[in-house]
């Protein structure tokens, strides 16, 4: 008798072992870029995302996200409206990821363009506020 219970409890603790295992939580590995706008986009690298999204979810600071390309390791999106300052959460199947910090930046603002309209080659200027040091523009058409 002694031997069967213990071949019982050696089972069911396996099996409780293998279960929790196919359930780890997802694992946020690395996130680029770690600070923009709202509207940027996001690559989130890691493991136990799922293949698919279903009812699986990302949030910024509690933010829920509502475009993601979604794969098993990688994930792609877009950071939300009304997303603040604070952790990026993946969450599958009611487990929740390691959080990955985000710093949301102002949005560039237009005050002001020192011409509408040019030849090409003329210098524009373009004046307003939030710009950071690596704004490239390229007008509708190409240079």
């Amino acid at each position: 008798m002694v031997r069967r219970f213990g071949r019982t409890f050696l089972f069911l603790l396996v099996s409780f072992v293998f279960a929790h295992q196919a359930e780890a939580a997802p694992n946020i590995s690395l996130m680029t870029p770690s600070q923009g706008p709202v509207g940027t986009e996001v690559a989130i690298i890691g493991n136990g995302f799922g293949s698919t999204q279903g009812s699986s979810t990302v949030t910024f600071n509690g933010t829920p996200v509502t475009w993601v390309s979604w794969s098993a390791t990688s994930l792609e999106l877009q950071v939300p409206a009304g997303a603040t300052t604070g952790n990026v959460i993946v969450k599958v199947s009611g487990s929740a990821s390691n959080g990955k910090s985000f710093t949301v930046t102002p949005s560039p603002i237009i005050t002001g363009l020192s011409s509408t309209s040019g030849a090409v080659g003329t210098s524009l200027t373009i004046t307003g506020s939030n710009f950071t040091a690596c704004v490239t523009l390229t007008p509708p058409g190409g240079v």
